[in-house]
C-alpha cells in the first residue's frame, strides 16, 4: 500500500528557499575564495531548484501483509527501491525526462542506469535523520521541473512532524 501526494510550493515558501540558498551559496563561495560569485553562478543556483512542483510516494504496509518473520522496514524498503527502479522508465514514456542529480546514488538497490538521477538520503541521511529518495524530472509538455520523493511512512512522519520537519530545523 502506498499514498501519492502532490503539491505546488507556495510563492512565499519558494522565495524563502531561493533567498536561503543564494545567501548560503554566496557565503560559502566568499569563505572559500575571498570574493563574491559572478551573477551567472548565482543564477545557476536558482535554476537548480527543482521542487516547485513535487510529488511524494509514501509506502506503508499494513501488518496483515507481513509474514510471521518479515520485517516491515525491510519489506517497505524493498518496495521503495522497486518503485524507484520503475519510475524513470514509466515517466519517460509519458514525456518526462529524468534530470541528473549531481550526486550518484551509491545504493546497489538502485539500478545502475538510474543512479545518476537519484539523491539517496536513505543511504546518506541529512540533518535530523531526514531520509528520503529524491529524483527530478523535466516535463516536456509544461516545460517545468518536478521532483518526486519516495519514502516509507516512518520516514515521512519524521520529515513532516518529527525532528526533520523544516519548521523545526530551520529555526535552530
Amino acid at each position: 500500500a502506498f499514498t501519492f501526494k502532490g503539491r505546488i510550493k507556495s510563492l512565499i515558501r519558494l522565495e524563502e528557499k531561493i533567498n536561503g540558498n543564494i545567501a548560503e551559496y554566496i557565503y560559502e563561495y566568499y569563505k572559500r575564495t575571498g570574493k563574491y560569485p559572478p551573477e551567472s553562478e548565482i543564477k545557476e543556483q536558482i535554476r537548480r531548484i527543482k521542487d516547485l512542483i513535487a510529488y511524494r510516494i509514501v509506502i506503508s504496509l499494513p501488518k496483515c501483509h507481513l509474514g510471521p518473520d518479515e520485517s516491515r522496514e525491510e519489506l517497505e524498503l524493498k518496495y521503495l527501491y522497486e518503485i524507484a527502479n520503475a519510475l524513470p522508465g514509466f515517466l519517460e514514456e509519458r514525456g518526462f525526462a529524468p534530470e541528473l542529480s549531481g550526486l550518484d546514488a551509491q545504493s546497489e538497490k538502485i539500478d545502475e542506469r538510474y543512479r545518476q538521477y537519484y539523491r539517496d538520503y536513505i543511504l546518506m541521511p541529512k540533518n535530523f535523520d531526514y531520509r528520503s529518495l529524491h529524483i527530478a524530472f523535466f516535463d516536456n509538455t509544461s516545460r517545468s521541473n518536478i521532483e518526486v520523493q519516495i519514502r516509507t511512512k516512518v520516514m515521512d512522519d519524521n520529515a513532516e512532524i518529527g525532528p526533520a520537519n523544516h519548521l523545526g530545523y530551520e529555526t535552530t
